[in-house]
């Protein structure tokens, strides 16, 4: 766990630079992997659904964070680092996009969760902004805010 004056760090070397991005390790785990000691439990907790919504309530909506810099932790700075292509939009481009509505509030709920594990440290938390849609190679694979099945 770490103490208010690491996180006040983290954040502070989100907003200035010194860190490139912010990701998930998404790799849930099946319950029983979970809700067992704490000395054989798995680590970790699911972050896809609520990294987005996280940044956005307590940065880029208090003004600590510009747009263009969740943008760019995010999104660009991940695939260069990755040293994948960066992903433009123009005319022809296969669409690589995430619609996000800045004021739609959710409950962090089980139910509202997509992913197969549901352990997340916000469970019952409102949080602000989320993802409503999400194109991947030109697919859409979020629709209002449910995953699309893929054929």
């Amino acid at each position: 766990m770490l103490t208010a004056d690491e996180a006040a760090a983290l954040r502070e070397g989100l907003i200035d630079g010194s860190i490139d991005c912010v990701v998930t390790d998404h790799a849930p785990h099946a319950p029983h992997e979970k809700d067992c000691e704490w000395e054989i439990s798995f680590f970790g907790i699911v972050g896809l659904e609520t990294s987005l919504p996280l940044m956005l309530q307590n940065l880029v909506a208090t003004g600590k964070m510009s747009w263009s810099r969740l943008v760019e932790v995010m999104a660009v700075n991940p695939r260069r680092l990755l040293r994948l292509d960066p992903v433009c939009v123009k005319a022809g481009s296969a669409a690589d996009l995430t619609l996000i509505d800045p004021a739609k509030s959710v409950t962090v709920t089980p139910e509202w969760m997509q992913s197969r594990s549901k352990n997340s440290a916000w469970l019952g938390q409102t949080l602000t902004g989320i993802a409503t849609d999400v194109f991947v190679s030109g697919k859409r694979t979020l629709a209002d805010g449910v995953v699309t099945p893929q054929h």
